[in-house]
């Protein structure tokens, strides 16, 4: 029988979902040395692995600290950084078949909190396989969730390329399988003059070790699973930390508000590790949630993994997007409330050096997205988003159309802050009005004694006043402080 040895560089870009933090007693651990472990003996004869690795950039605009100074009217820089990209194996060499034995962890249990999780059996990405699909994807998940490095799927016979997408998919669909390294390999055989895939091989990380295996398939180097195990229980104390401060009994709009702004909140953008691929000696962890929650730096898809996994652990369907904006490959995510999609970029919301969120990306359209974003479905698919309800202008957020009225939404606006106690009002202004709306439309609209915000507040019996000397602003949106 003949085998095919392959490694390759996988995604930062394909997404995998934690399911909780673990409360289960933690199971004794063998050492592993970390440098070389010899595992028993298989024959095979000579081949070579060989690895793709392609590096990429991910980018994030420059967000100026707000001030009450007149703003700058130009956009944001962008600074260059490093992400990732589904890269497929493309060359292959055989071998005689072999076995592997590896340690593992204990399965990751779900979390106890008040919210309910989305049950696995909806993610996006497991929605759009056939039945049989759906059982390979299940089997990998498995092996994942318990460290084991090979997969034997030769009784479903189907070929690598057929794995290989329900692989991505898996990826994506689950940003909680941090330890799943970028490098895989797998073996095939030949029946009936068609190639067969016969097993699957995962690596593995600790973030400083990488499961490798030598050129006859044999594992030679073990990430440290009680390492592995000692993280998953770190991302799961801080993730139980952020669902204590969510309601479990919030509407869904109020819930994923609240994952944007923690999300904002717990990480930064890690400018100085964008362009460190991933190697099996160097595994910067920038671009899955530990790094996010645990080190508090990443960078897209950092970022849109955190967001994607709260949003699972409080009932939110959200899945991962990949592509580019400004000509820089990006990361984001689209989110499903009330059976309508959005699409959200936390990265791009991120102006850390103002001290809070912004949410020109928060809950746009394919269309309103695709004005900077372009979104790459060759891979993974995408749902399309054509609802509105839960636009932020439509509810957190205003809009200022013109000078001469008052800005769009701000009933429900005011009510929302109202209810859910929110420090600011946020009007989203355009560039040309910005300078304006600062002085003289803030003292028409929100400060005159008998202005019709003012009107509103006072027959809604809101006990709700505005600190005037204590506005900030971005080129895009005006920040009102509520006393």
């Amino acid at each position: 029988m003949f085998k095919k040895t392959i490694c390759c560089l996988l995604v930062a870009i394909i997404l995998i979902t934690l399911s909780g933090c673990f409360e289960a007693k933690k199971p004794e651990f063998p050492s592993f040395d970390q440098s070389t472990t010899s595992l028993p003996d298989s024959s095979a004869s000579s081949n070579t692995t060989t690895e793709s690795d392609k590096n990429t950039t991910t980018s994030k605009p420059t967000q100026s600290k707000p001030t009450q100074s007149k703003p700058s009217l130009s956009k944001p820089t962008q600074n260059t950084s490093g992400g990732v990209v589904i890269e497929k194996p493309t060359q292959t060499v055989t071998s005689e078949n072999t076995s592997v034995s590896s340690p593992t962890i204990e399965a990751p249990v779900v979390p106890n909190t008040p919210h309910t999780p989305l049950s696995k059996d909806k993610y996006y990405q497991y929605l759009t396989l056939d039945e049989k699909g759906k059982e390979i994807y299940k089997k990998i998940s498995t092996a994942i969730e318990t460290t084991q490095n090979v997969v034997n799927l030769k009784d479903f016979k189907v070929d690598f390329d057929t794995v290989w997408q329900i692989y991505q998919k898996l990826i994506t669909d689950n940003p909680q399988y941090f330890w799943v390294s970028k490098f895989i390999t797998y073996t095939e055989t030949t029946e009936n003059g068609q190639s067969m895939l016969v097993d699957f091989y995962i690596s593995y990380t600790d973030g400083d070790v990488t499961d490798t295996f030598d050129d006859k398939s044999q594992l030679i180097v073990v990430a440290n699973r009680q390492k592995i195990q000692n993280q998953i229980d770190n991302v799961n104390q801080k993730i139980k930390a952020i669902l204590s401060s969510i309601p479990a009994n919030a509407p869904v709009i109020n819930k994923e508000k609240l994952i944007h702004d923690a999300v904002l909140k717990a990480v930064s953008y890690d400018y100085d590790a964008v362009n460190k691929a991933p190697s099996k000696n160097n595994y910067p962890r920038v671009w899955d949630i530990y790094g996010a929650l645990c080190n508090q730096k990443a960078v897209c898809e950092g970022y849109s993994k955190l967001f994607q996994y709260l949003c699972y652990q409080v009932g939110i369907n959200s899945t991962f997007v990949h592509g580019t904006s400004e000509n820089q490959p990006h990361a984001w995510n689209t989110v499903n409330l009330d059976g309508g999609w959005y699409h959200i970029d936390t990265t791009w919301d991120d102006a850390s050096d103002s001290g809070m969120p912004l949410y020109d990306y928060f809950n746009l359209t394919s269309e309103e997205i695709c004005a900077d974003h372009t979104i790459d479905q060759k891979d993974i698919a995408v749902p399309t988003a054509t609802a509105t309800e839960y636009s932020f202008t439509n509810t957190f957020g205003m809009k200022l159309k013109n000078l001469t009225s008052a800005p769009l939404n701000y009933q429900k606006a005011i009510d929302y802050a109202v209810q859910f106690d929110s420090p600011y009002l946020y009007i989203m202004v355009d560039q040309q009005n910005i300078s304006h709306a600062y002085s003289n439309y803030l003292m028409m609209y929100f400060w005159g004694p008998n202005s019709e915000v003012r009107q509103y507040i006072k027959n809604k019996g809101y006990q709700l006043s505005f600190e005037e000397n204590t506005i900030t602003y971005t080129d895009s949106c005006i920040f009102i402080k509520r006393k």
